[in-house]
């Protein structure tokens, strides 16, 4: 069974660069920039990995997180960002992610987060 992922993020090369690596470990992903096409994708593609970077272009996806979990009960959200600190995590998780992941992030480090 192919697992879906959508990948939330506002650096094209990055974004590129996780779907290279998550799609040689037979992950399906997409990629979409912003919080409104976040919301239309989850109810889209029903995906089981949601990756957000907490800082988009004019936006923070902390604010979609309860929202994502109300439509994907059972995906696994991780919240992915440059600006890591205790604080934004302990609100990350009690918004319903269920991890948090500073930038940069190893292919290792992320897959095992997966698990």
């Amino acid at each position: 069974m192919i697992m879906k992922f959508l990948i939330v993020e506002d650096d094209v090369i990055f974004a590129n660069t996780l779907i290279r690596r998550l799609t040689k470990y037979g992950y399906a992903c997409s990629h979409v920039d912003n919080n409104t096409d976040a919301l239309l994708a989850c109810h889209q593609l029903t995906p089981d990995y949601i990756l957000l970077d907490m800082k988009l272009a004019t936006e923070t996806t902390l604010s979609i997180i309860p929202a994502l979990r109300q439509l994907r009960t059972r995906s696994r959200i991780i919240l992915l960002t440059g600006f890591a600190s205790i604080a934004t995590a302990v609100e990350a998780i009690k918004l319903g992610a269920d991890d948090y992941l500073s930038k940069p992030v190893d292919t290792q480090t992320l897959l095992a987060t997966l698990q």
